[in-house]
């Protein structure tokens, strides 16, 4: 309406416009003036503290999950975004021996979905995670007994696993 705010009665007359309901012969110059957009930093849950405990003690500290369908003698818990499994053939009766995110407001070793591969990687490696082999779609570290996979699509982080590489039973 010519004030300098855009307000919903111009974001309606846009509509209108744009539907052929209305008419105008109005022009509006958008980005005339220089602006800056912060991105709020997301405040994510770091889940490697939970490595090694129990699944009970893990649902106290970080919440509820589901027991998922498991085969053999592992044992799986899953929310939306997190997979947790027991598998007694690597670490002792009832405790974590990998946790996995596909999303959501969590972190692995200060990683997470949808960081840029190469801020992942920098992220690690000033954490002393090394490169074990790295491939278009998946890039495999360690740090001492620890093995981390992420996969990759299109630059981004898509899926992180974080889990023992030796057994402790």
């Amino acid at each position: 309406n010519g004030d300098g705010k855009i307000t919903a009665m111009d974001a309606r007359s846009v509509l209108r416009i744009s539907a052929k309901i209305e008419t105008s012969d109005e022009t509006v110059e958008i980005g005339s003036e220089e602006t800056t957009t912060e991105v709020a930093e997301i405040d994510r849950t770091e889940l490697k503290n939970g490595f090694g405990l129990s699944f009970s003690d893990y649902m106290k500290k970080f919440g509820k999950m589901q027991k998922a369908e498991s085969s053999g003698s592992k044992i799986k818990y899953v929310n939306d975004y997190v997979t947790l499994v027991h598998d007694p053939d690597v670490i002792y009766t009832g405790c974590i021996s990998s946790i996995s995110i596909s999303g959501g407001n969590y972190s692995l070793c200060g990683v997470h979905t949808g960081m840029s591969k190469d801020d992942a990687i920098s992220t690690l490696k000033l954490a002393n995670w090394r490169i074990v082999s790295q491939s278009e779609n998946q890039i495999m570290l360690e740090d001492n007994a620890m093995r981390m996979r992420l996969a990759v699509v299109g630059e981004k982080i898509t899926f992180i696993e974080y889990y023992l590489g030796i057994a402790l039973v």
